[in-house]
């Protein structure tokens, strides 16, 4: 009986058998990528990397379709397996649609299968891509649904050396590839959006608090002079007097109203108004001190709460205050005035007569009503001058 038949057969299904294990590995060492990778091409290197270890290709490569060009996105060959284990930089050839058969492989979505180049017209020569031989070739559309998502290209150096088993091999393989670079790229873009949303959001949010902080500002800040609001003031003017009172410390207030200020919007203009309100809240932050409470109250009217200060500390204020109006230069854009005054009203706790037990906010509305009377009797006996509440003039 004849047994070389029987041997050839055994040798063929031997042959084939490690073929497929091999092929089996390379898609396993596909299969363990690090899909968490910080570009498709360093994922791209990982694959052809497994595709070169197992199996007997000489080189393969991957282009990827942008547009209707092909790009270089990845190359490997048994070179850059036993030097560096870092695969070589990509080059930067391109092919365009249709162009030699990696072009035909993604214009016409089918494998374009190179036996012998040397006989095959559909074969181009890469440009630059140096003294690589190339005798058989297989080019793998990489598909991901009717996408073309690029190219995967294997040669061998000798012709007829990559038959049909590396062409249904490589189809799977490719297969797999597209879906792990596809699976990468949705990753990504979501990864992206992810993170532009999440910039978008926290810019939105500093936008928010910067708004807020500009609206709570505003809510107790008077936007002309900068001084404070009577929405502050009433909190902080109380919590100031329940103080002074459970430690029974002396608390004054002072109410300023500018003289004839109507004269000068209606013979200036408003904007000279407004600048004279503006130097004179400065004014009157400069003389104040830290933990008096100054606001304006509206128009050309201010109060300042003083706690742990006497009548006669608030008279000096007072004083201090009229002298300094009356050295300023008072210029107010395109106006000028030589003078500005002011009518002061003074009260003060020991002015009031209150029971133990009063609320804050009644006590602020007392020396308020008080500091008001006061300053009436100031404008009523010529201006220009400051009043204590049930007290001779100063």
């Amino acid at each position: 009986m004849d047994v070389k038949p029987f041997a050839a057969a055994f040798r063929d299904t031997n042959r084939r058998l490690f073929k497929l294990l091999d092929f089996l590995s390379a898609l396993r060492g596909l299969a363990s990528l690090n899909v968490h990778q910080p570009d498709e091409n360093t994922l791209i290197e990982g694959a052809l990397r497994s595709l070169v270890e197992n199996q007997d290709f000489e080189r393969c490569s991957v282009y990827l379709l942008q547009g209707k060009t092909l790009v270089n996105a990845a190359g490997m060959d048994w070179f850059d397996l036993v030097g560096d284990e870092r695969p070589k930089s990509r080059s930067s050839l391109t092919f365009q649609l249709g162009e030699g058969m990696i072009g035909a492989a993604a214009a016409e979505g089918s494998v374009q299968h190179c036996r012998d180049t040397t006989t095959d017209q559909r074969f181009i020569q890469a440009p630059g891509a140096g003294g690589n031989r190339v005798g058989s070739l297989i080019c793998v559309p990489m598909r991901f649904g009717d996408d073309i998502l690029g190219v995967l290209n294997v040669s061998h150096p000798e012709p007829n050396t990559l038959d049909d088993t590396h062409v249904r091999m490589l189809v799977l393989f490719t297969d797999f590839l597209a879906q792990m670079l596809t699976n990468w790229r949705i990753v990504h873009r979501m990864e992206e959006e992810v993170s532009a949303r999440t910039a978008a959001m926290e810019t939105a949010l500093e936008e928010a608090e910067e708004h807020r902080l500009r609206y709570e500002r505003l809510a107790v800040v008077d936007e002309l002079t900068q001084t404070h609001n009577r929405r502050f003031f009433f909190p902080e003017a109380q919590a100031a007097v329940a103080r002074a009172v459970r430690h029974g410390h002396e608390f004054s207030l002072l109410m300023i109203d500018l003289d004839h200020f109507k004269h000068i919007n209606d013979d200036l203009g408003h904007a000279a108004g407004d600048e004279a309100l503006r130097q004179f809240a400065g004014m009157l932050r400069e003389l104040t001190r830290e933990g008096d409470i100054l606001a304006r109250f509206g128009g050309e009217e201010f109060v300042i709460a003083l706690p742990n200060t006497t009548v006669e500390g608030a008279v000096g204020l007072a004083e201090r205050l009229r002298t300094a109006m009356a050295d300023h230069h008072w210029d107010l854009g395109n106006s000028h005035v030589k003078r500005i005054t002011a009518s002061i009203g003074i009260s003060d706790l020991a002015a009031g007569d209150f029971e133990a037990g009063t609320k804050p906010r009644e006590l602020v509305d007392l020396l308020l009503r008080n500091a008001d009377i006061a300053l009436y009797h100031s404008k009523d006996t010529g201006r220009d001058r400051c009043t204590v509440y049930q007290r001779e003039s100063c």
